[in-house]
């Protein structure tokens, strides 16, 4: 059977055959060859390429790769990667293409080159994964999803490996992931290659908070820290790979916390305590404060302040926290502020979340 499962199978010479695999009418091979009807699969291994007439005659050599040794796939480079957004496309190529034979002796069409042809080959990248949300102080990363095609022998058809497809004469295996930051306006704030292909990670404690952030991903042949001067090179788009964007969160945020904390004098003071979170948080240690609003938390404790140790808990999404206690020593004459300190799995979370205004003039 000339074709199985989308594979044109060896000796194909009947034109048919590709064409009603291809789903065109046109049976002409300069017309099939060509690709001028849109339809061949650029990530397949065999297909038609680019190669001059005399070349590996006896179809066991890596024939598929062509004269310009790159599988007929011409990758996107700039010179900068601040232009990087530029290249960009909306059909998710980012610049790349397939580029054909021509035809004539240099180029000639050949209904033999779609000997193991793969109609429903995929491409060795399929996107790439970022981090939505990333909390201040924590580090944005990225990480490129890429399948590693096992050697085969040179004539099995198939779909492409990253060893095979190449970038400015390198194999796409050999270049390292990296990402450029835009602010809403279109500033760049930021660069970062990582060591290799898989990931990258940037530091984003020079971000603002609450602000949304777009990361345009590309390739690059060196590694670049977010203070290292640029290296003159040219830098790669990545097929399937849009921008994404990230907002800059906060700890309380990312968990869904929610404190509150309220008080009032009812002989001394009664405090009541709610937490909620959206995931469950252990809290190790944490304290309930009564302070003059005069003192700050690193200052002893004074005469008519006190703390309360609420020792270990956990806070789960479903039910939350809650606890109420009183500090009978507070001086109603007295200005006083409520705070929470809390040591969690989650990070270190304080929050002055209550005044007390004295009920009379102080002395």
């Amino acid at each position: 059977m000339p074709v199985n499962n989308g594979i044109v199978s060896a000796g194909v010479q009947v034109a048919d055959d590709v064409a009603a695999l291809l789903g065109v009418n046109n049976t002409g091979i300069g017309y099939l060859c060509s690709n001028e009807h849109g339809k061949i699969n650029m990530w397949s291994r065999m297909k038609p390429v680019h190669r001059l007439n005399d070349e590996f005659p006896d179809r066991i050599a890596r024939w598929w790769l062509g004269t310009l040794n790159d599988c007929g796939i011409v990758a996107k480079s700039v010179t900068f990667y601040g232009l990087i957004p530029e290249a960009m496309t909306a059909d998710m190529l980012n610049g790349w293409y397939y580029m054909p034979p021509y035809g004539g002796d240099a180029s000639p069409y050949r209904i033999l080159d779609f000997d193991g042809y793969f109609h429903y080959a995929m491409p060795p990248i399929s996107g790439w994964e970022l981090m939505s949300e990333v909390v201040k102080g924590q580090m944005l990363t990225a990480a490129l999803l890429h399948s590693m095609v096992p050697a085969m022998p040179v004539t099995s058809p198939g779909s492409l490996g990253l060893d095979e497809i190449q970038a400015m004469g390198t194999p796409l295996s050999e270049w390292k992931l990296g990402m450029v930051i835009l602010d809403k306006s279109g500033n760049r704030k930021g660069r970062v290659v990582g060591d290799g292909l898989g990931a990258c990670e940037m530091d984003i404690s020079h971000l603002i908070t609450g602000q949304t952030y777009k990361a345009y991903p590309f390739l690059a042949l060196y590694s670049m820290g977010q203070m290292d001067t640029d290296i003159a090179n040219q830098y790669v788009t990545i097929p399937y790979c849009a921008a994404k964007e990230f907002r800059i969160i906060t700890q309380e945020e990312s968990i869904g916390l929610s404190i509150t904390l309220t008080g009032k004098w009812e002989l001394g003071v009664r405090w009541d305590l709610k937490i909620t979170t959206k995931r469950a948080v252990h809290v190790y240690a944490a304290t309930v404060s009564l302070r003059f609003t005069t003192s700050f938390s690193t200052d002893a404790l004074q005469m008519g302040e006190e703390q309360k140790s609420l020792g270990a808990f956990d806070i789960n999404p479903g039910t939350g926290y809650t606890r109420f206690g009183s500090f009978v020593q507070a001086m109603n004459d007295k200005d006083y502020k409520l705070s929470l300190y809390m040591r969690t799995d989650a990070g270190i979370f304080e929050q002055e979340a209550f005044i007390l205004t004295a009920l009379t003039p102080g002395i």
